[in-house]
């Protein structure tokens, strides 16, 4: 699994999920988007349906004419996307389903911050949204895990996509030029 998290809201990492989606459109790869519901998010998450006796709900998109993310996904590409929304409390019996769903060996790229407290991806790039002034807390929780952090203002993303391989159903970096001084003073 390739992992993207962000700093925080409308930092472009759908932006970023969707070139890597198109970068490797004949590779079979498997989008999703985890959101995890907490108390101050429900402005955000408002349609989560009433799932949910089970504290999440995942879901599979059909649809490429929305403006939703998954939306979007599935438009730049061949394969399969899904939608987990779990209250944080749920998110590994919701991640259990998903797996149960796709399979352990599906190659998969994901959109998520709180999903890196439970699993250990591939490859783990956190996005730095350009007015990010604030670092939303589950960014911070997870932020030493990145093995890359990388900005919209980066060439649009274009170093990291140049950089970026699936071989073998692995994702990689070719190398690890970013400097992780930026964390120690945020």
């Amino acid at each position: 699994m390739l992992l993207i998290g962000s700093t925080g809201r409308k930092s472009g990492k759908t932006t970023l999920v969707c070139q890597i989606i198109r970068k490797f459109r004949k590779k079979n790869i498997i989008a999703i988007k985890v959101s995890t519901i907490e108390k101050a998010d429900k402005d955000f998450h408002h349609d989560l349906p009433a799932t949910s006796k089970k504290g999440f709900c995942l879901t599979e998109e059909t649809r490429t004419n929305t403006k939703k993310d998954t939306s979007k996904m599935l438009a730049v590409g061949d394969s399969r996307v899904f939608w987990l929304r779990a209250e944080k409390k749920c998110l590994r019996k919701g991640w259990a389903l998903l797996l149960k769903t796709i399979g352990r060996d599906a190659v998969c790229i994901c959109e998520s911050n709180s999903l890196r407290q439970i699993v250990r991806p591939g490859l783990f790039i956190m996005v730095k949204g350009p007015r990010c002034r604030k670092i939303k807390p589950s960014a911070k929780e997870v932020l030493n895990f990145a093995d890359r952090i990388i900005s919209p203002d980066d060439n649009g993303f274009d170093n990291f996509l140049r950089d970026l391989r699936l071989i073998s159903e692995k994702w990689s970096i070719t190398t690890k030029c970013e400097s992780l001084q930026n964390r120690d003073s945020q």
